[in-house]
């Protein structure tokens, strides 16, 4: 990158800037590497694309001797836009600042500059195919109303009276533990396991089973075809660089049911083109920690038999990218098709 491409990056790119953040602190964006804070208490990144990005921060813990669970956010930034966030210590958070109060740090980008790392654009291509999907409304909806996420629950105890507690047993332990309010990502209503529609006979019950495609239809009609695609594509980077481990099971139920539904192929290509695009970018390169799961899992049970299905279809576009997906899979994991857990066998009525 010249002179002029940088500066010219830096005047039109977004600047996100961090106050407070303790010594030792790491920071970083989308699919970056994260860096840390060695000296004063401001760190930042310049030159950012605008567009849908995620931030994330793990603050160092003296006491500890150890950095903090990751704090994360999904914005959406503007050309030249200078967004600013404040660490506070006690409550192990950030909290966006309004800048009335900091016009310095916006119309002298160029004093702090030394304190800017550039925007990592190596990896911006991957970013941008993992997050195709997602817009501005969508991440409105799905961040929490706290403002931010973590990769620890906040979890309170349930409230119950004293019957309740002293009707427990010894051996069923502590009380169940709910989300703090606010603290929940806002995901659609999916359910998890194949079921029939309410007052079908017995040969509708099997075939509804088997082929959840009466599921997705319902589904669509409370959400666009679009936010479902995002949904899948935030489950992953929030797994990916957020390293909130619970949403891996949000990512498994939205492909056990969107590989579930032979009949919605062929009612909804361009969905399912779509969505080959989106799989083909999130499972060439799985993580370490959930690899071995989704292998033993979705890869084995339903996606490989999707795409042994529609390799087989009339439609070009789609057998071609299920081709190229399905011999992805196959030279980097090996995954077995004929295999296929129990508690996904479909329901047979006799």
């Amino acid at each position: 990158m010249d002179q002029d491409e940088a500066q010219y990056l830096f005047n039109k790119g977004a600047t996100i800037v961090t106050t407070n953040l303790p010594v030792g602190s790491e920071f970083g964006i989308d699919c970056s590497c994260t860096w840390k804070t060695f000296d004063g208490d401001i760190a930042g990144i310049k030159m950012i694309p605008p567009g849908v990005h995620l931030l994330f921060w793990n603050c160092n813990d003296d006491k500890m001797k150890r950095q903090g669970p990751r704090t994360s956010i999904l914005i959406h930034t503007s050309p030249g836009e200078v967004l600013v966030w404040k660490w506070l210590d006690l409550e192990e958070r950030v909290e966006r600042v309004n800048l009335t109060g900091d016009e310095d740090i916006e119309s002298n980008k160029q004093s702090i500059d030394h304190r800017l790392v550039p925007y990592p654009y190596d990896t911006y291509r991957r970013w941008i195919s993992l997050t195709s999907v997602i817009n501005e409304k969508l991440l409105k909806r799905l961040m929490p109303d706290c403002g931010y996420m973590t990769s620890v629950p906040n979890l309170m105890p349930e409230r119950s009276n004293t019957a309740e507690r002293q009707g427990r047993s010894k051996n069923e332990g502590l009380p169940n533990m709910l989300p703090f309010p606010g603290t929940i990502i806002n995901w659609s209503i999916i359910q998890e396991k194949a079921r029939p529609p309410k007052f079908c006979n017995k040969e509708d019950i099997t075939k509804h089973c088997l082929d959840r495609s009466w599921q997705l239809k319902e589904l669509f009609q409370e959400s666009s075809e679009e936010e479902i695609l995002g949904e899948l594509q935030a489950t992953y980077v929030f797994l990916l660089v957020g390293h909130i481990y619970e949403v891996l099971e949000k990512w498994k139920i939205l492909i056990n049911l969107l590989c579930s539904c032979r009949e919605a192929i062929g009612l909804y290509p361009k969905f399912y083109s779509k969505l080959l695009t989106i799989l083909y970018w999130q499972l060439k390169d799985l993580p370490e920690e959930i690899r071995q799961d989704a292998v033993n899992g979705v890869l084995s049970s339903t996606i490989g038999p999707l795409l042994s299905e529609i390799v087989e279809y009339d439609d070009e576009d789609l057998s071609n990218k299920a081709e190229k997906l399905l011999n992805c899979l196959k030279t980097k994991y090996g995954v077995n098709w004929a295999s296929e857990p129990d508690d996904w066998a479909p329901t047979i009525v006799s």
